[in-house]
């Protein structure tokens, strides 16, 4: 059973098949495996609720030079304009020794702060295992803003620059990435940004991210999570504006719209939790045409979220945050992982819509969701 969820981790192959032969002088144990192509282009999508959809060609490797490297680039346009790179090797040598690498060029209005956006990101994290289940990783990036208005920036050039070096300690005890059913993830994150580092602003990010999962049989599963975000600095001083948390949407607290509730309950630092339960209606199989193979499944699920943002001059006060519930479906697809659609109730009752990309616990730490 582990050598499957080894195999399957690596997301490489779209059939793994494992079969005992019982023999008279043992048994013998046979792998079937196909593998999806080396490289594969297709048609990128993206979307937020703040920013809607954007298109346009990418080019993915999954297996670069046999060694489970995972290399995708993208360019595409519509809500957002954006440039992208994802470099992943998760195992270069001695206990998993990896690199995890991101960037992004990204042009947008951005409607909830009122300015056109030019902004540049670069985001490598080394990281190793700690034993079996412990992680631990680091990171010297940095972070661009332009803004094409005063008032947005914390220098009245009109352009921020941010230095980071962060530093974080894990735990992963999970059945399986793409499909979890039992196991646990956690992250402890702390990061500076600028201060005595180059660059502007003065701020410590400490986050602390823990997710668990219970396997009640084949078809259903519980999954929790809560997410604390705690940013140092007076915003508009050392913290820019731009960076404040805003609940609704997708990725936060679902049933509100986060072109509404996001400019009510915002803050430079957060909380979330969430419930959801999940009921596999498909479970995840191969799909093959010609030479083109991949699989994917379907379930559903129930949550409930409840979200809350404040600034360092108010203390945090439950009664200010939020609770959203409703119920959705899952595609489970190779790739991004999980596509979401979700029909969410906000407390006063009202109905909306979700469509979400990733899994809610990954998307709800992204600076765009």
């Amino acid at each position: 059973s582990e050598d499957f969820i080894r195999l399957e981790n690596l997301s490489i192959f779209s059939s793994i098949e494992i079969s005992v032969i019982e023999k008279d002088d043992g048994v013998t144990v046979g792998y079937l495996l196909r593998e999806m192509p080396w490289i594969i282009p297709y048609l990128r999508v993206k979307y937020t609720e703040q920013d809607g959809f954007s298109i346009g060609p990418s080019l993915t490797s999954v297996n670069l030079f046999g060694r489970g490297m995972y290399l995708s680039g993208y360019a595409v346009v519509g809500g957002t304009n954006q440039f992208a790179a994802t470099y992943r090797w998760p195992w270069i040598t001695a206990n998993h020794l990896s690199l995890d690498l991101w960037t992004a060029k990204l042009f947008r209005f951005d409607t909830l702060n009122d300015f056109d956006e030019d902004s540049l990101e670069f985001r490598p994290w080394v990281g190793t295992y700690i034993g079996r289940k412990g992680r631990a990783k680091g990171t010297v990036g940095f972070f661009q803003m332009k803004a094409d208005r005063d008032s947005i920036t914390l220098d009245a050039d009109r352009e921020d620059f941010f230095v980071r070096v962060g530093a974080a300690i894990g735990y992963d005890s999970r059945n399986s990435w793409r499909h979890t059913e039992t196991g646990s993830w956690a992250e402890f994150l702390a990061m500076q940004t600028g201060g005595n580092l180059n660059g502007d602003g003065d701020w410590r990010l400490t986050e602390i991210d823990v997710r668990h999962w219970v396997r009640i049989d084949s078809k259903n599963v519980i999954a929790t999570g809560v997410l604390y975000s705690d940013n140092t600095g007076t915003v508009g001083v050392d913290f820019p504006s731009y960076l404040m948390y805003r609940m609704g949407g997708a990725n936060s607290i679902r049933g509100y719209d986060i072109e509404v509730l996001g400019r009510e309950l915002v803050g430079q630092n957060q909380f979330i939790t969430t419930v959801e339960y999940n009921y596999l209606f498909m479970p995840i199989r191969e799909y093959v045409y010609r030479k083109w193979a991949a699989s994917g499944g379907v379930a559903g699920a129930l949550f409930v979220d409840y979200g809350n943002a404040w600034n360092n001059d108010a203390n945090f006060d439950f009664d200010r945050g939020k609770f959203g519930f409703g119920f959705g479906l899952r595609f489970l697809v190779p790739g991004i992982n999980v596509v979401r659609l979700d029909i969410g109730f906000s407390e006063s009752g009202k109905v909306f819509f979700h469509l979400g990309m990733l899994d809610k616990f990954t998307a709800q730490r992204e600076r765009l969701r």
